[in-house]
């Protein structure tokens, strides 16, 4: 799924911060979610473009996952 492009970024923080705020959320549930379903998640794109705190939430998001089950979850936050 592609979430975010770095054009995206360059959006005004009124619009852009409750959009990051959706993203931090959403990768907070998916490890839940994962192990339910049972998938996987990768996340590419340059994450050091982003504000640190959704940086860290899809991280942490891949960590929990790890490698879960038969179907992968690919995230473009790019």
């Amino acid at each position: 799924a592609w979430v975010l492009s770095t054009e995206n970024l360059r959006r005004p923080a009124s619009e852009l911060d409750p959009y990051l705020e959706v993203l931090e959320e959403l990768f907070a549930r998916l490890p839940a979610l994962a192990a339910r379903v049972g998938f996987s998640l990768s996340v590419s794109g340059s994450l050091d473009l982003l504000p640190p705190r959704l940086s860290l939430a899809a991280k942490e998001a891949v960590d929990r996952i790890a490698v879960n089950a038969d179907v992968l979850a690919h995230d473009v936050l790019n």
